[in-house]
């Protein structure tokens, strides 16, 4: 059976948005995802990739430096 409050199920879900184009579903997604477990270093790097792909420089720059701030080995 499959956890519907699984952060990776989360982060599916995201990935699927963010190919169908809808970005502000897969950024919903990816904080969830953040939320249920925020050592989930996979989910800031793809919310990340959406500000990168819009072009949103400066938020994208604030994303990484979040999380080498957030988890220093994992960025």
């Amino acid at each position: 059976m499959i956890n519907p409050e699984s952060p990776v199920i989360h982060l599916l879900k995201g990935k699927l948005h963010f190919m169908e184009g809808d970005s502000k579903a897969a950024r919903a997604a990816y904080h969830k995802a953040m939320s249920l477990d925020p050592s989930l270093p996979l989910a800031n790097i793809s919310i990340y990739k959406i500000h990168y792909q819009l072009e949103d420089w400066q938020t994208a720059e604030s994303d990484l430096w979040y999380e080498r701030d957030r988890l220093p080995t994992s960025a």
